[in-house]
Formats: C-alpha cells, structure tokens, sequence
C-alpha cells in the first residue's frame, strides 16, 4: 500500500531572468505518488544564457575559412585529412559548447542532486542507490572547476562524446587507414544525435564513449606483439567495471566481451582464419588463454561488487515502487486490487474517466 502512498512532489516557487528556483511539496491527500515529480532539488537552476550572435557568426567563419585553409594544404595528404579532421572535431566542439544551450531532464535535475549529495553528510541517506556514482562525481568535479552553471554541467557529456569520436577514429585508422577514419570522425562529429546528447544531463554520451574504449581495448589486443598477456586482460575488465559505474547495465556486456578477448587473442595477427581452426588454436594454447579470460570475467564482477553489495538492499523496492506506480498511471491493476490502498477510489475514478474518452474518441 505504500508504494502509491503521496510522497513529495516538484512545485516551482520562484521565477527570474537568470533562473528558476523549484522546493519539495506535499500532494493534495489520496493523489497518488508519481515518481516523475520526486524531486528534491530546492536551488535554483541558472538558464542558459546564449552567446552574442555576432561573435558566433565570426567564429563560425573563422573556422570555416580555417577548414578550407587547412583542407588545400593537407590535399593528397591521408595522415594530414585525419590530422584535419580531429582538429575541426575539437574546434567544433568548443564552438557548439557556446553556440547550443543545456538542456536538463527529470533525469538530469536528479544527477545534479546527486552531484550535491556525494561526499557530504547526506550520503548515503539522499542517495538514489538506482543510479551508480561515476557520473554524479564528474559532475561535482565539473562543478568545482567551473562553478554551478549550465556550461559546466555539460563538461563531462562533451568531454564524453569527444573522446568517444577520437576513439572510434582511431581505430578505423588502425584497421582501414586514415582517410577512412577521417570520413568516420567527421560524420560522427556532425552527427546530430550526438551532439544533443552531448547537451543533456545524461549518462548517454558517457555510456557511447565507454563502449568505444571497450572496443580499443578489446581491438588493441589483436595488434600487441604478446597479445598484452595479462595486462591488456585486466585493462578490458577495468573498461567494463567503469562502465558498470555509469550504467549498471553495462555490466551484462561481460560475457559478450569474455567471448569476444578469447577469439581475439587465439587468432592469428594477420588474415582471416576460420572457426575450425580457431577452435584449435584455442585448445592448444588453453592453459595461458583461458586464465586471461577468466581475468576478463572477474575484474569487473569483483570491481562492481562493492556498490552493488551497498545498493542492493534499496534498488529492489525502489524499483518495485517506480513500476508500481507506472502500472497504476497506465491503468495495468484492476480496479479492486487491495494494494491500491486508500487511493483505490481516485484511481477507479480515473480509470473510468480514461474508458469515457476512450469510447467519445471511438465514436466520434
């Protein structure tokens, strides 16, 4: 019954040019709990503020003149497009950061608080133990360097997708050449999806870059003279546990990514080979790969072990309790189920409300 008991809910209380000031409320009695309002933030959230149009105009032609300056000099150049392309990546970076505003989530305004919580008296107590620590703490670290503002908040994310794009980039050149990797660094940097995300408070960007480290580390095997032994082992396994501390789901990667270091370190470093003779190379040489992949498998179990041990006893019943109550606002619980408690009445009411337009839309 208490999972759809009121709670506390968001409530805006003041309103300036620079920011908006929101404070924890109470709901009216018998509202049921909706955790998209829980909020606890009460400081106030400075607005973006848009850079002068006319410096952004210089800029952008600056740096397209700069673009086709360098593009003539490095003509016929492979390692000079690439060279290009990561500076137009970085340049153009440093101009969206100014040129495009931050955008905050329900999601986002919960990293902030968590930012505030970590390493004050407030944790654990505060502490949403859904959400994994990594990225709250680059955000208190982005906080302390440049102050609570909306450029700030927006470091990691950017920081995130950079080097993301570098990454992948990297490896496309290790594998297809430069030019190739010059296409996919400028395709990516361009790519509308990124640079969004890049602007929101979310653990996205952050996931996407942590996913292309993994693949280095798990490519980079291929081309070490010793295969990395147990080095490069323990490197991929560190990849994964950190990814784990940005999005717990990271972690079920584990296997897919044990699987794929065993393939990698038996196969040969130049040359397609076959699965046959993969398998061979496997069995032969099991004593020296098969410890290694083991490596793979408990770094990141023993490294997320700690949080998962501390978070485990809340997760279960917030988890239990958001899905709760998203069953109840989508009208999934019968009417007379007795875990609808003492909001069983609004809830009977709303349902009927919802068939009532359901059948005027259906007719009209």
């Amino acid at each position: 019954v208490t999972d759809f008991e009121p709670r506390y809910q968001f409530a805006k209380t003041a309103r300036d040019a620079k920011s908006v000031t929101f404070t924890t409320t109470t709901p009216p009695p018998g509202q049921a709990w909706d955790p998209m309002l829980s909020m606890r933030l009460s400081y106030p959230i400075p607005r973006p503020h848009y850079p002068i149009r006319n410096l952004l105009q210089a800029i952008l032609l600056g740096g397209v003149a700069s673009l086709i300056t360098a593009f003539l000099i490095a003509r016929g150049s492979p390692d000079g497009y690439y060279r290009l392309a990561v500076y137009v990546t970085i340049a153009f970076h440093f101009i969206h950061i100014l040129a495009l505003p931050t955008f905050v989530t329900y999601d986002g305004m919960q990293y902030t608080h968590l930012s505030q919580v970590l390493l004050t008296q407030s944790f654990p107590s505060h502490w949403d133990f859904q959400r994994t620590p990594l990225y709250p703490s680059l955000l208190k670290m982005a906080f302390f360097i440049g102050g609570e503002q909306p450029l700030a908040a927006i470091l990691p994310t950017v920081f995130f997708g950079l080097g993301g794009i570098l990454l992948l980039g990297s490896l496309v050149k290790r594998l297809a050449g430069p030019t190739y990797a010059a296409l996919l660094i400028l395709l990516l940097n361009f790519y509308p999806y990124i640079i969004g995300y890049e602007h929101v408070l979310l653990t996205e960007s952050g996931t996407v870059a942590l996913f292309a480290l993994l693949l280095w580390c798990l490519i980079r095997v291929t081309w070490l003279a010793d295969r990395g032994k147990y080095r490069a082992a323990l490197q991929v396994g560190i990849v994964v546990a950190l990814g784990y501390y940005q999005r717990p789901t990271f972690i079920y990667l584990t296997p897919i990514v044990a699987i794929c270091y065993l393939f990698l370190i038996a196969s040969p470093a130049v040359g397609p080979v076959s699965y046959t003779s993969l398998w061979l190379a496997i069995r032969q040489e099991s004593r020296s790969i098969v410890p290694r992949t083991l490596v793979v498998v408990l770094t990141p179990l023993l490294l997320s072990a700690p949080w998962y041990f501390i978070a485990s006893p809340t997760t279960g019943s917030t988890a239990s309790r958001v899905i709760g109550a998203g069953m109840t606002r989508q009208a999934m619980i019968p009417v007379n189920d007795p875990r609808l408690g003492a909001v069983a009445g609004e809830y009977a009411r709303s349902e009927e409300r919802r068939v009532g337009k359901e059948c005027r839309s259906r007719w009209s």
